[in-house]
This record gives C-alpha cells, sequence and structure tokens, in this order.
C-alpha cells in the first residue's frame, strides 16, 4: 500500500510539474510574432504580426499590413495621441463632430491600460464600439478606437494587456 501511495504522488508530481511548465511556455509565447509599437510620448504595446501601425501627426492607425495609405475603409483601428481631457479623441479621427454618449463596460489593468465599450454618435448613426486608452506617467494617452467588426473584444483586450508605459517622458 505504501508502495502504492508513492507511485501516486509521483504520478501527481510529474502531472503537476507538467502542467506548471505548460503554462509557463504558454504565458511567454502569447504574444510570440507580435510587433512591438513605440509611441515615444507615451508607451510600448504590442500588435499582431499582419498588421501594420501608420502614425501622422497624433494620429494613429492600424491596418492590415498591406496597406499603405490608412482610410476609413482600410483600418482596423484608429487612435489619437494626446494629452488627457483635451485635444481630438480617437472617435474624432474620421469624423470631427463624433461625441462619446455613454460609457456601456470599461476594464482597467495594473498597466495603466483600459479597455471598454463606449456608445457613440459617429457620421449621425449611434453605435457602440470597443475603446483602449493607454496612459503614460505624464499627461499624455493613447486614446484608440476599433474602427473595424473584425477586431473583437478579446484581440483588444489583449493589445491593452501588452502595453508598457515609458517611465520618463519621451522615453
Amino acid at each position: 500500500m505504501k508502495k502504492f501511495l508513492i507511485v501516486i504522488a509521483i504520478i501527481l508530481a510529474v502531472a503537476i510539474l507538467i502542467l506548471c511548465t505548460s503554462c509557463i511556455v504558454s504565458y511567454l509565447n502569447r504574444y510570440k510574432g507580435w510587433q512591438e509599437i513605440d509611441v515615444p510620448e507615451v508607451g510600448t504595446f504590442k500588435i499582431p504580426p499582419d498588421w501594420a501601425y501608420h502614425r501622422d501627426s497624433n494620429r494613429i492607425y492600424l491596418t492590415d499590413k498591406n496597406v499603405t495609405t490608412p482610410t476609413q475603409e482600410n483600418t482596423y483601428i484608429v487612435g489619437s495621441v494626446r494629452m488627457t481631457g483635451y485635444d481630438e479623441a480617437a472617435s474624432q479621427v474620421f469624423d470631427s463632430n463624433a461625441k462619446c454618449e455613454d460609457i456601456v463596460s470599461s476594464m482597467v489593468f495594473s498597466n495603466n491600460a483600459y479597455v471598454g465599450k463606449e456608445e457613440y454618435i459617429i457620421q449621425g448613426k449611434r453605435c457602440n464600439n470597443i475603446y483602449l486608452n493607454m496612459n503614460s506617467a505624464t499627461y499624455e494617452q493613447i486614446d484608440m478606437l476599433v474602427w473595424d467588426d473584425s477586431v473583437d473584444y478579446e484581440l483588444a483586450e489583449k493589445i491593452a494587456k501588452s502595453y508598457t508605459m515609458h517611465l520618463n517622458e519621451g522615453k
């Protein structure tokens, strides 16, 4: 009976070790192949390998890799780098009259990023869009809005969780 219990204990220990190793490897590979994007005023975040990052002044566009000129039709996520509470919001990049009507849901992460859903009026239509915000150590932030329906909440959350704030302004 004692040998049987020892064998069971060894089997359980090996199973736990394999499970823990598998979890650690999965965690370390969760952004494998993803590109790291550096926004000097704020911090870095990661995007899928088949996406491209474009920046025009304070506007940010995340598109498919083969896009050379971002437009409303070919942008997955649109954003702006702005002072908290000032400047152009992400929802206003393609519509200067767009406005947020209501917060539907929001989740804050320990890395100073958050993701959620807000109700907007964009181009005269009421819609619920996923938003991402990544705040800096100063007063600047990356304000992003999921523009394309192909980007789901889980992917937006993964991008937000990849954020790392620069500890000094300007990196």
